[in-house]
């Protein structure tokens, strides 16, 4: 269940997030970035993602390293 289901909805909710912390373009920016890149591992990742939203790193690592789902991560209404 775990890995079919929640794993599927939490990336999809980890790149709105990405994209309402960015903007549009900001997220469009970063999107060309990250995919234009020959290779990929985690640190790239965190630091392609910092790049374009700073500061949130503690956050990154949250998203990716957890299975915390906190408040302020949750979709408003």
């Amino acid at each position: 269940y775990k890995d079919r289901f929640v794993l599927n909805d939490r990336a999809r909710l980890f790149c709105n997030w990405l994209r309402e912390g960015m903007g549009v373009d900001g997220f469009g920016e970063f999107t060309r970035e990250l995919f234009s890149k020959e290779s990929l591992d985690a640190d790239s990742l965190v630091a392609v993602i910092e790049k374009h939203l700073p500061g949130s790193g503690e956050d990154v690592r949250r998203w990716l390293g957890t299975t915390d789902f906190p408040e302020e991560f949750r979709l408003e209404r």
